[in-house]
């Protein structure tokens, strides 16, 4: 959970904000601890119940070992350490069948309400599930979820269409601190070429646009592409031996921020075919994190996807972007023209609208007023 982005940085911002609340985290990986750690988050010992075995090349045998072993002593660990803190429910997010199953199996035990988070759509969490054996395990992990006495909150509104086809859920946004820094006015560039920035990593969500971006900026010329991520040195050479591309990297957030801010345009895309290791509902119900840093830095945005992706969505909805629903060849490269020639509108009251719906004091209101209704 020291990870800066992403999940951790979701949990961080939503635990901080939980001010009144403590949170007592038991985990199964090496914990580091880190100087932004909110003060009301109680790391306990770590539980290391056979974590960091391989069993990919035998799934049938990682599934036995789960049920037969390590979901029953995890729920002894989660029951002992409920019992010893006296909390009042149980807090888990929906990304590993061990924990979740832990979770569940001792809210039953202690009668305490079970709160699930839920970032991930299923199938993200099966990816290279085979056969009616893990079928079931994810027809069980659809009870917890649907159970009178579990509580479900989902990131964003794509992803509370999709769980609830199984149970009722509440949208609970990832917290942006950084909202009220964003600027009142368009902030002028000097670049002595229009300038491209992506940030994040490359790979099988995104490479099919990365690609598309790349190809038509070399054809539209004079136009520089800037890559802010710890990127391996083959993909960094194999790039730029073939298009106009610049890499950097930014250990703080706040430098990658204004780094960003010094482009002239941030592309933020999601691929539309699925491949096997993505498939379509890991693409489709998602809104990347990096869309809020995207928003923060008050720069105009060009999303590529499908119509139908909770990204394009989102975007359509507060009208802070420009949105590409298009991958056929020249409709990239005709869309940034445009846009370097502000043909197409933008308006940044925009982005501070559609900000408000991250801000710590929102979020902090959904979670404590659900919490108090189901109480009731």
């Amino acid at each position: 959970m020291h990870d800066p982005s992403g999940t951790p940085a979701i949990l961080y911002n939503l635990i901080k904000a939980l001010c009144e609340y403590t949170f007592y985290y038991f985990h199964g990986q090496k914990y580091s601890r880190t100087k932004h750690e909110p003060e009301n988050l109680k790391v306990s010992k770590r539980i290391n119940i056979l974590e960091g075995i391989d069993y990919s090349y035998r799934p049938a045998l990682q599934l036995l070992i789960d049920f037969t072993f390590r979901i029953p002593l995890l729920t002894l660990a989660c029951v002992h350490y409920n019992l010893k803190f006296r909390n009042a429910a149980i807090f888990t997010i929906f990304y590993d069948r061990c924990w979740v199953l832990s979770a569940y199996l001792s809210s039953k035990i202690l009668r305490k309400k079970l709160i699930v988070y839920c970032h991930d759509p299923f199938s993200e969490k099966y990816l290279n599930s085979k056969g009616s054996i893990w079928r079931a395990s994810l027809k069980i992990e659809r009870l917890v979820l649907s159970d009178k006495n579990t509580t479900v909150f989902c990131l964003n509104e794509g992803m509370k269409r999709l769980y609830e086809k199984y149970t009722e859920a509440t949208v609970l946004p990832h917290i942006a601190e950084f909202a009220k820094s964003v600027s009142e006015e368009i902030q002028e560039t000097h670049n002595d070429k229009f300038t491209i920035g992506f940030a994040g990593s490359i790979y099988s969500n995104n490479d099919e646009c990365i690609e598309a971006l790349l190809t038509e900026v070399k054809q539209l010329g004079n136009i520089r592409v800037k890559f802010y991520g710890n990127y391996s040195e083959d993909l960094k050479k194999r790039l730029t031996d073939m298009f106009p591309v610049e890499f950097d990297f930014k250990k703080n957030y706040d430098e990658l921020i204004q780094a960003l801010q010094s482009c002239d345009l941030l592309y933020l895309p999601l691929n539309f075919k699925a491949s096997p290791d993505m498939p379509r509902e890991c693409l489709q119900y998602v809104l990347p994190t990096k869309s809020i840093d995207f928003l923060i830095t008050g720069k105009k945005i060009l999303i590529h996807c499908p119509a139908d992706y909770e990204l394009s969505r989102f975007f359509k909805k507060w009208d802070c972007g420009y949105v590409l629903n298009s991958i056929e060849v020249g409709s990239l490269g005709k869309c940034i023209t445009n846009i370097i020639n502000n043909t197409l509108p933008f308006d940044l009251s925009h982005t501070h609208i559609a900000l408000k719906q991250f801000q710590k004091e929102n979020i902090h209101s959904i979670f404590i007023k659900h919490l108090q209704n189901e109480n009731k």
